[in-house]
């Protein structure tokens, strides 16, 4: 039986990493025969130099595909997956490394339980600063929180192994979703009752995020994702995995009359608050970023004002790509 798997790497937001570097561990760090397993690479254009050092790390079954400069990890994938051959497809990030013999812990599953489809990784997250350390209890806590909201699993985003023949079933993933498309994706195997096997070894590092901006740029990227959901899917269908985050009814719930016939005068007075509000909203959330990136503060408060500022970002973003 052919249970080869095509490790689908994209050259997208790797954070601190080294592009070059990444390659050599996923190529090097498996623990498997090199025939067992393949490399499809998706990137923007290189340098020639650099396109020259890559090529000459890849080996004969690895594969190399040039994608455009705003394509984000979503495309990136589905292009990856659309030109493997292999029964099984490892979606990875970018800034996710393998420990020594990943590969051949995963081999061990798909070889040994039958009926398997889906796995899940673990990974242990880079807490070398203050703010790494932060935003790992938060993960923590959020993954929890998640468990007891959801009746469904959710997919890894950090990397995941899936059947080729299940995900062309299940998938794509959609680009225009952006942060919000795995989650999206794991409803969908819910919803054809599809179980996601949980593995318990930590095979992966997962770098995090070094400043707090950055992760405000993966939460805002969530919510416009989550919001073109809610354009473009039959919102029953949204609703029963996911239910309204409060923060989106509380903003909806202000805005129920805007549809509404307005006299100018009401109008502007509207508008007017509404630019107000976005801009102590705005203010809010720089203070925070600046409390929790700079300010010499006990750790635990640290990590209140960080779940304040995202709790702003969530609503300022939903406010922003709503236009309400």
């Amino acid at each position: 039986m052919n249970n080869k798997i095509s490790v689908l790497y994209p050259n997208y937001d790797l954070k601190t990493g080294d592009f070059r570097k990444n390659i050599h561990k996923w190529i090097r760090q498996t623990g498997i025969p090199s025939n067992d397993y393949q490399l499809i690479i998706g990137t923007k254009k290189l340098a020639p130099e650099e396109l020259k050092s890559i090529k000459s790390m890849l080996r004969k079954q690895d594969l190399l595909l040039t994608v455009g400069n705003k394509e984000n990890d979503n495309s990136i994938w589905n292009r990856c997956a659309a030109r493997s051959k292999n029964k099984y497809l490892l979606f990875v990030e970018g800034h996710v490394t393998p420990r020594r013999n990943f590969l051949r812990g995963l081999s061990i599953i798909i070889n040994n339980k039958k009926g398997i489809q889906v796995v899940n990784t673990q990974a242990k997250n880079t807490t070398a600063s203050e703010f790494e350390k932060i935003i790992d209890q938060w993960f923590l806590q959020t993954i929890q929180q998640r468990a007891k909201s959801h009746n469904f699993a959710f997919v890894s985003r950090w990397a995941f192994l899936i059947e080729r023949s299940l995900f062309r079933k299940i998938g794509p993933f959609e680009p225009s979703f952006e942060q919000f498309a795995p989650p999206f994706f794991s409803a969908r195997l819910a919803k054809n009752h599809i179980r996601i096997h949980e593995t318990e070894s930590t095979g992966l590092v997962h770098e995090m995020e070094k400043t707090i901006s950055h992760h405000h740029d993966a939460t805002r990227s969530y919510v416009r994702g989550y919001v073109c959901a809610e354009k473009t899917i039959i919102k029953e269908e949204l609703c029963k995995y996911f239910s309204p985050n409060p923060f989106f009814a509380e903003e909806m719930k202000k805005n129920k009359t805007c549809n509404k016939k307005q006299n100018l005068f009401t109008f502007l007075r509207k508008i007017y608050i509404r630019t107000m509000e976005t801009w102590i909203r705005r203010t809010k959330i720089k203070i925070l970023e600046n409390l929790v990136m700079r300010g010499s503060l006990p750790a635990k408060i640290k990590l209140d004002l960080f779940k304040r500022a995202h709790h702003w970002v969530t609503i300022d973003e939903y406010v922003k790509a709503k236009r309400l």
